[in-house]
């Protein structure tokens, strides 16, 4: 099973997810920026960060199993919408 969801500004980390499919995460505080969104998936899948107003703010992953980025710019309150075949 893949490790899941990891957003990490810290090596605490903000916070970790996982599930299986379309979902949503509770949301989370990015209280600076850069921060980073690592992921583990044995297929493709994309996430989306929507602010917590509910207004899409950008697509962070778009059809990648495994991989990290950095988000610059972006501090506040978000939640994920995750979109994958298979467990995350």
């Amino acid at each position: 099973m893949p490790d899941a969801f990891t957003i990490a500004k810290t090596v605490e980390g903000i916070a970790r997810y996982d599930g299986t499919g379309w979902s949503t995460t509770l949301p989370f505080t990015a209280d600076s920026s850069p921060w980073e969104l690592r992921w583990e998936n044995d297929s493709n899948l994309s996430v989306h960060l929507y602010s917590d107003q509910n207004q899409a703010v950008d697509l962070l992953v778009n059809n990648k199993p495994t991989g990290s980025t950095l988000v610059y710019g972006l501090t506040g309150t978000y939640y994920l919408e995750v979109d994958a075949s298979g467990p995350w």
